[in-house]
């Protein structure tokens, strides 16, 4: 029995208009570097397969590189609200 094919991810699914110019786009790469014609079925056939084999990596390094940038600015925000509080009634009785 063959394998199953992944089903497509429904959160990389695109806009007609997007998906029509990848389509586009696809058809013009086979043409120019294959010498192969592609019909608009074939064209699709191959972006959905790309598309679900490499969505979910980039999908992956972009939630990675967000958590970067938020643990970044989480320690800017812990420095300046530091910077703003304010000496304790204990640590002003002291000095006196």
């Amino acid at each position: 029995m063959p394998a199953r094919k992944p089903e497509p991810d429904p959160r990389f699914r695109l806009p007609k208009e997007e998906r029509t110019a990848l389509i586009r786009k696809a058809q013009k790469y086979l043409l120019d570097e294959f010498d192969i014609e592609a019909g608009d079925l074939a064209a699709e056939m191959l972006l959905e397969h790309v598309g679900t084999l490499i969505a979910p990596v980039l999908y992956n390094r972009g939630i990675e590189d967000a958590r970067k940038v938020v643990a970044e600015r989480a320690v800017t925000i812990e420095e300046e609200l530091f910077g703003l509080t304010r000496q304790s009634l204990r640590e002003i009785l002291r000095e006196e």
